[in-house]
């Protein structure tokens, strides 16, 4: 995420002033950025976040050369490229940059081409506390330990992240569905598994930091809470994208009754959705929250009846889908970032992102399209 800050302070600085150097532009921005948080009262939080992007800049140089070598090998390949300057070369390798994360592939290379796209596959892969399965371009992941309510122990927690990583790499996977077998969405942690783990253990293993790479999924996720969400359960719907629930939906954060907080991002996360008040309530008191409230609230996008749930999730999944794979990913960042830098940095990073797009082969499409009255055929790059 703080690779896209760096692009956007990037490209603002060049336009600002091209003929500075470029540590001039970064001392600029820091020093405004620190100057703009004392004046808010958050100087601890923004200088962190100053101080956390200004180190992420150094990653971001490319040099004048380099754009235009890679803009002429990708024009000798067959691709499109806007223009051979140096600027738009930037705009088009900031693009690939913010849409890669830890699982280490960039947007531009990893969504299908238009003909893969109408290869169904709904064959289910093999994982012993999960069910698979893909339908067109939507894979459907449904925690499969009903037993327990879909409690997740570590064995739950790895194989959901690897077949997270296996959809986001997955060139014909352009949404995923995130649901629960039985009774429950997910009831959060096993605690039969938890109980005599000592500070340390919790420690060395880093419990909890699973839950920050399914945030940082690049495909978007579809949450279809079925029944309780509690603890770990509902901090899994709140790292989704869109969170819809079923009228038998319960939402809460339950820990203090076991004698411990939130974990996997309850504090945070649950604040930013449903605000202090309603947040704070729910985690000191252990309430649990009815899908209509939390409708209200705004945990949820929408309540559905509990045998629509799956068809609907499907249905909004499948639209998602459906659009440009580079440009959801990329509108997906720029909203997710907005909970995590001040408003001017995120302006700034959402302009970048809106240029970068224009080295895009499908939004040429897309507004030839639109001007020719007829349907986009993307080719997803």
């Amino acid at each position: 995420m703080v690779g896209l800050v760096a692009a956007a302070v990037h490209c603002a600085s060049r336009t600002a002033t091209r003929g500075g150097s470029q540590s001039r532009h970064y001392g600029l921005w820091a020093r405004q950025a620190s100057r703009s948080s004392a004046s808010t009262g958050c100087d601890c939080v923004h200088a962190a976040q100053t101080r956390h992007a200004v180190a992420q800049f150094s990653e971001l140089r490319v040099n004048c050369e380099a754009r235009r070598r890679f803009l002429s090998l990708s024009a000798k390949g067959g691709r499109r490229a806007a223009h051979t300057t140096a600027e738009p070369g930037w705009r088009f390798h900031s693009l690939r940059h913010f849409s890669t994360d830890e699982f280490g592939t960039s947007a531009g290379g990893s969504a299908g081409a238009a003909s893969d796209a109408s290869k169904p596959n709904s064959e289910a892969r093999a994982y012993n506390t999960l069910l698979m399965t893909q339908e067109q371009n939507v894979a459907v992941v449904r925690l499969n330990r009903p037993k327990v309510l879909n409690a997740f122990d570590d064995e739950s927690t790895s194989e959901l992240l690897a077949a997270l990583r296996a959809c986001d790499q997955d060139r014909t996977v352009r949404c995923i569905v995130i649901t629960g077998t039985g009774r429950a969405f997910a009831a959060g942690a096993d605690i039969s598994e938890m109980a005599t783990r000592s500070m340390q253990d919790q420690s060395a293993q880093d419990a909890g930091a699973w839950i920050d790479s399914v945030a940082r999924v690049r495909t978007p996720l579809v949450a279809a809470v079925n029944g309780f969400a509690l603890g770990g359960g509902c901090e899994l719907a709140l790292a989704c994208d869109v969170v819809l629930a079923a009228t038998s939906a319960q939402f809460g954060q339950p820990e203090v009754q076991i004698g411990t907080i939130p974990g996997w991002g309850g504090t945070q996360r649950l604040i930013r959705a449903i605000g202090k008040a309603k947040a704070m309530e729910m985690i000191l008191t252990g309430r649990r929250m009815q899908a209509d409230e939390a409708e209200r609230a705004g945990l949820v996008a929408r309540v559905l009846p509990d045998e629509q749930l799956m068809a609907e999730a499907l249905a909004v999944a499948t639209v998602i889908a459906s659009y440009s794979a580079p440009v959801v990913r990329t509108a997906k960042q720029c909203v997710n970032l907005a909970h995590e830098v001040p408003l001017s940095a995120g302006l700034k990073a959402e302009r970048a992102a809106f240029h970068s797009t224009f080295a895009l082969e499908d939004q040429k499409e897309g507004m030839l399209a639109f001007l020719d009255k007829r349907s986009p055929h993307w080719r997803h790059k």
